[in-house]
């Protein structure tokens, strides 16, 4: 899942250390990566585009999506924007649409 925030944001750093590797993930050419952080059961990874814009990818296990019931996190987080990027069993576009319902 993705979605840009605010140019506010984009004064964060480089990530200095040397973070989980995700190589799908870092091969997507999201920009600078400067944030991963543990959410309960995702990761995020935050990358600054060029553009002053953010992306958040968050990985985790498929878990995460389930619907009965959605987590009021994980629903803030859906309803905030939240686009999938791969979802080859349909687990998030069934995420997503509960969390419109």
């Amino acid at each position: 899942m993705s979605r840009e925030a605010p140019a506010r944001f984009c004064e964060r750093r480089r990530v200095r250390f040397p973070p989980p590797t995700h190589p799908w993930a870092d091969g997507l050419a999201l920009g600078d990566l400067v944030r991963i952080q543990a959410w309960g059961p995702v990761t995020e990874r935050r990358y600054a585009r060029p553009s002053g814009l953010e992306v958040e990818v968050d990985i985790g296990s498929p878990d995460w999506a389930r619907t009965d019931p959605v987590d009021p996190g994980t629903r803030r987080v859906v309803t905030d924007g939240a686009r999938r990027l791969h979802d080859p069993e349909g687990l998030l576009d069934a995420l997503i649409r509960a969390c419109r319902a």
